[in-house]
């Protein structure tokens, strides 16, 4: 148990020290502090390394909850929702004149797949209160500046990645799609399974949102002072190489697969280069203000 204590000793007393400092520098810079006094004893205060794991698992378990929910949900309007998200085959189909049906070579594979679409929808849906509940347990950590901060960047975090998952599904699926069924059409007769369908759909939907998400990590990298604007726009030659690499690995072995993968990717890190010039402006701006 003795490291144990010792952890959550130097946990605690690091919390200390910066409700503290937190204290100081409002004292010294003549800002009213209202809530110092709440905020410190609400940070120092004595728990435990086990105390905060509980805190955490409690977190857990409420988002576990909303995940649940949220599947159950999904299973109980199983039949739209499958629906709707085999609409871009069924639109492909339907312009080629052909059938619309998926085959199925496994006995139980349309229910496993089935569920586990309730499960993906049900994870896409419940970010905003995971992301929540993870909110509420590192926040009290953090000074009011931080959390000013945070909070617009969670908030772009978001956005950017349900712009990607609709951005996947609404644009890239059915070019994806049209594509390489023509271009294998005159080889062979193809003809999609409903694992193969469904797979290569939730891969792609998951690979754009997690793509735009590219913004908000370089722009975490800007703040903290890892990464500058001119280290991606001198390197973009490196940065462009990087893009079609990611695009060969993550996207299935074939050239137009790569490209449609690589270049959302090297939008978005051109994007963060805009957006870290902006950080790197209000960061000299800030430096300036205490010299005027």
């Amino acid at each position: 148990m003795k490291p144990i204590k010792a952890l959550s000793a130097l946990f605690n007393n690091g919390i200390k020290a910066k409700a503290q400092r937190q204290s100081r520098v409002n004292a010294a810079s003549g800002k009213p502090d209202p809530v110092a006094a709440e905020e410190f004893e609400h940070l120092g205060a004595e728990m435990g390394l086990l105390d905060h794991i509980k805190d955490l698992r409690k977190h857990l378990v409420r988002s576990l909850g909303v995940l649940l929910g949220l599947t159950i949900v999904c299973i109980i309007f199983m039949e739209p929702l499958v629906r709707f998200l085999r609409q871009p085959f069924e639109n492909y189909q339907r312009a080629k004149g052909k059938s619309i049906e998926l085959m199925s070579i496994g006995l139980f594979e349309v229910i496993m797949m089935n569920f586990k679409i309730c499960f993906l929808v049900a994870l896409i849906l419940s970010v905003p209160f995971i992301i929540r509940e993870l909110w509420l347990f590192v926040s009290p950590a953090l000074y009011q500046k931080e959390k000013n901060l945070a909070v617009p960047v969670l908030l772009a975090s978001m956005v950017l990645f349900y712009s990607g998952i609709s951005f996947g599904f609404f644009a890239i699926v059915p070019s994806f799609l049209s594509n390489t069924m023509d271009w294998a059409a005159p080889y062979a007769n193809v003809q999609l399974t409903v694992d193969s369908y469904f797979s290569s759909l939730s891969t792609m939907v998951m690979l754009f949102g997690i793509i735009f998400e590219v913004p908000v990590v370089l722009s975490l990298l800007g703040l903290v002072g890892i990464l500058k604007a001119d280290m991606l726009a001198k390197n973009r030659r490196v940065v462009i190489l990087a893009s079609f690499i990611v695009g060969a690995v993550a996207s299935p072995p074939d050239v137009f697969s790569q490209v449609i993968v690589a270049l959302p990717l090297y939008f978005m890190i051109e994007l963060s280069i805009i957006a870290l010039r902006i950080i790197e402006k209000r960061k000299a701006a800030e430096l300036a203000k205490p010299n005027e």
